[in-house]
């Protein structure tokens, strides 16, 4: 499993790695910094559809907004506790 952040501070991964269920034994941390103006994070927050799957129709519009807005080549990577989702 891979997390990304930009904005966790130092003193906040214990508590991260606490929610997340995970040890600090068994994690490789690797920092550095980015430049690359074409990568972007974000977090979208939506409400659960009375099948309990909004997080579906969230990413599949966010999907298509994003490959008509940039270039045929362009990639997205979708991060999700849930394989289904992706």
């Amino acid at each position: 499993i891979v997390y990304l952040t930009a904005t966790l501070p130092l003193y906040a991964e214990p508590e991260f790695m606490n929610i997340i269920k995970i040890r600090a034994d068994d994690v490789h941390i690797f920092r550095s910094p980015t430049s690359r103006p074409n990568i972007a994070y974000s977090a979208v927050k939506y409400k659960e559809d009375k099948l309990r799957r909004g997080d579906i129709a969230v990413v599949y519009r966010l999907v298509n907004e994003k490959l008509k807005e940039y270039a045929a080549l362009a990639k997205i990577i979708i991060y999700s506790n849930s394989i289904i989702t992706t």
